[in-house]
């Protein structure tokens, strides 16, 4: 079994109320978004793609690895104690 990847939660979640049978009361829960690590890659792939040399060939799927990559080390810095 594998770790699970750390997704850093919704980046863009909005308020939803929600009825709680249990509590039989309404609840606010955040939901939707895209996750932040999703938003953190797309803002890398962005900076990576627009400094890419012009005619250069590239692998699209290299990229989107190198992408998650920052995204995991950017989330990974998050945690670190200053």
């Amino acid at each position: 079994m594998s770790t699970p990847i750390n997704d850093g939660g919704n980046a863009f979640p909005h308020a939803q109320r929600l009825w709680d049978n249990d509590a039989q009361s309404w609840a606010v829960h955040s939901v939707g978004g895209m996750t932040l690590r999703d938003y953190l890659a797309a803002q890398a792939l962005a900076g990576m793609v627009s400094r890419a040399p012009v005619g250069a060939e590239f692998s699209f799927s290299d990229y989107a690895v190198q992408a998650y990559f920052f995204a995991d080390a950017m989330l990974a810095a998050r945690e670190v104690k200053q």
